[in-house]
Order: structure tokens, then C-alpha cells, then sequence
């Protein structure tokens, strides 16, 4: 049963679902600069380690990358809260549609989507997923070849 207001609820859920959608589109690009962030850091320390001949600095390279990385796994996690509480609301709409009843349980705000904290226990499945493996695979290549930069330094 459709309360007299449903429309007013149906239009905050499409606006939060328009917020959510923007929020995904924002915090992609924000993970695509933190690899710009890794891949600049790490090539300047390998060129200051090249020019100094400091292999250190080149292995300092490594832990920036692993540091990138942990941050881009942290935007990961976000990105997958805000996707599963869009997946949430999808899920309202249909029913809405299917029974032309109103849901109860639905809460309005994004906020709502930002309500888990970051779990350590949680960074496996956020990176080794069959969907994400590009991730996984960049920050390997990346801390392989600056580790590899650092041998070279060392070795000539």
C-alpha cells in the first residue's frame, strides 16, 4: 500500500542514488591519482638514488609503494561500501515496482554509505579478486621494478 507522500521518499532515494553514482565516479578518480602519486614517487626517488648511487633510497621507493597501496586499498573499501548500499537501493526500487509498496527500510543519506570503518581483515577480498587483480598486478610491477632499480644502483 502507497502512502499519499510515496513520491517524496521515491524522489530522495533517486537523489541519494544520484549521489551515490557521483560518489563512485569521485572516488575512482581519486584512486586513479593515487597510482599517478605511486608511479611519481617511486621514479623520483630511483632518480635521486641513481644520481646519488644510493641503492637505499631506490628500496625507499618500495615501502612508497606499498604505502600508495595500502591507501588505494582503503578507497577501494570505500568504493565497495557505496556500491553495496547502491546495490541496496536498486534493490528498493524494484521492489517498489514489483508491489507498488512503499519499503520500510529504507533510510535516507548517503551517509549510510560511508557507516563501516576500514578492517584489516577485509583487505584480501577487497584485492584479491578476479576483478581487481589489475590493481594487485600494477603495485607488484611497480615495487618489482623499483627493487630492481635499486639492485642496478647497487650493482654499477
Amino acid at each position: 500500500m502507497t502512502t499519499g507522500n510515496s513520491t517524496d521518499w521515491f524522489s530522495l532515494m533517486m537523489k541519494e542514488y544520484g549521489y551515490l553514482q557521483a560518489s563512485i565516479d569521485k572516488l575512482d578518480a581519486q584512486r586513479f591519482q593515487i597510482r599517478n602519486w605511486a608511479i611519481t614517487a617511486a621514479g623520483i626517488l630511483f632518480t635521486v638514488s641513481l644520481s646519488a648511487r644510493m641503492p637505499l633510497i631506490a628500496f625507499a621507493g618500495v615501502v612508497t609503494t606499498i604505502f600508495f597501496a595500502f591507501l588505494e586499498v582503503i578507497y577501494m573499501q570505500m568504493v565497495y561500501d557505496v556500491i553495496s548500499r547502491n546495490n541496496h537501493l536498486e534493490d528498493l526500487i524494484d521492489a517498489y515496482r514489483r508491489t507498488g509498496e512503499e519499503p520500510t527500510e529504507y533510510i535516507f543519506g548517503v551517509g549510510q554509505a560511508f557507516i563501516g570503518a576500514f578492517s584489516f581483515r577485509q583487505i584480501p577480498d577487497v584485492i584479491f579478486v578476479k576483478g581487481r587483480i589489475h590493481v594487485t598486478t600494477f603495485y607488484l610491477g611497480l615495487m618489482i621494478v623499483t627493487a630492481g632499480g635499486a639492485l642496478a644502483v647497487a650493482l654499477f
